[in-house]
C-alpha cells in the first residue's frame, strides 16, 4: 500500500493530527489485510537506503529551523508542528536519561558508588538542570559521597531548584533519603 507525497504532505501541513490519522488508517488497513510493509522490516536494505536518502536530503539540524514551508523543523526534517507521538517522546526521553547518566559518570566519579537510587535521582535532577547544573550542588555530592543521605536531601532542598519545583524536589530529595 502506498501513500502519495501529494496526500501525505498536504496531511502534514493541514494538521499533523490529520497526518497521524491518514498513516494509521492507510498502515492498519495494510495490516489487517496481511499485506508485509517497509516497516516490518527495518534492517533490510531498502529501508536502510530510504533511511540514508532522507538523512542526505534532509541533512541533520541539532536546532529547531523554520523549513522552505515555514514549519518548526528539527533533526532530519521532522514537523514539529505537526507535533510527535508519545513513543517518539519516550525515545527522546530515554535517549536524555541515558546521556544525562552518563555525563554525570564521567563528570562526578563517584556517580558510580552510588546506589542505584540516588543514581535515579541525580539523572532526574540533571534531566531538569543537566549534568552541569547538578554539579552546582556541591554540598549535596559531598554528603552522597560520605553516605549522609540526610545532609544530602536537605543539601538539594535548600537551593533555587526546589524553590521553583518544590514538588519535584521534595519527591527527589525523598528519593536521596532512601540512600
Amino acid at each position: 500500500m502506498r501513500l502519495s507525497a501529494r496526500l501525505f504532505d498536504g496531511a502534514m501541513g493541514a494538521s499533523g493530527e490529520v497526518a497521524r490519522h491518514v498513516v494509521a488508517a492507510a498502515f492498519g488497513a495494510a495490516l489487517t489485510h496481511g499485506a508485509h510493509t517497509l516497516l516490518d522490516d527495518p534492517g533490510s536494505s531498502t529501508y536502510q537506503a530510504l533511511e540514508t536518502t532522507i538523512e542526505t536530503e534532509e541533512d541533520f539540524r541539532s536546532h529547531p529551523y523554520k523549513d522552505s514551508r515555514g514549519y518548526l523543523t528539527l533533526g532530519f526534517g521532522t514537523n514539529l508542528d505537526a507535533g510527535i507521538t508519545i513513543d517518539e517522546g519516550r525515545i527522546l526521553l530515554q535517549q536524555r536519561l541515558d546521556a544525562n547518566g552518563h555525563q554525570l559518570a564521567i563528570l562526578w566519579p563517584a556517580f558510580a558508588d552510588q546506589p542505584v537510587g540516588i543514581q535515579a535521582a541525580l539523572v532526574d535532577m540533571s534531566y531538569q538542570l543537566g549534568a552541569g547544573g547538578v554539579l552546582e550542588f556541591k554540598k549535596m555530592l559531598s554528603a552522597l559521597e560520605r553516605n549522609d543521605y540526610k545532609a544530602a536531601a536537605a543539601a538539594a532542598l535548600d537551593s533555587a531548584w526546589a524553590r521553583e519545583t518544590p514538588a519535584r524536589a521534595k519527591r527527589v530529595a525523598g528519593e536521596i533519603l532512601k540512600g
